[in-house]
């Protein structure tokens, strides 16, 4: 995701690549030759967040995302989402199936 960001904010033309050719134009065309403090300023935000987005709001968002599929499954299996000790019966035939629809993952 990062290089798919960065490559277009590169001008490539001292490495010996033509801006001019069909295929490059606009892709190496950007406004810094060179890695530079300027570089980093404006680039180093965008990496920055590449960064944080992926190692902190991503495994946040899955473990979110999974709790409510457990939970929703829970639901499904009492037929109604409540904390109501009415509500407790369970739709499961087998202890078996009980077991590994309200327990978690094996550690």
């Amino acid at each position: 995701m990062t290089i798919a960001v960065l490559i277009p904010l590169g001008a490539f033309n001292s490495c010996g690549i033509d801006p001019n050719n069909p295929p490059s134009k606009g892709l190496f065309s950007g406004s810094y030759t060179d890695y530079n403090a300027y570089w980093f300023v404006e680039i180093g935000e965008i990496i920055s967040l590449t960064a944080y987005l992926n190692t902190v709001v991503l495994p946040i968002a899955i473990l979110l995302m999974q709790g409510l599929a457990k939970l929703l499954s829970l639901c499904k299996d009492k037929g109604k989402c409540t904390c109501s000790s009415k509500y407790d019966k369970t739709k499961t035939t087998t202890i078996n199936a009980y077991v590994d629809l309200y327990t978690g993952p094996e550690f």
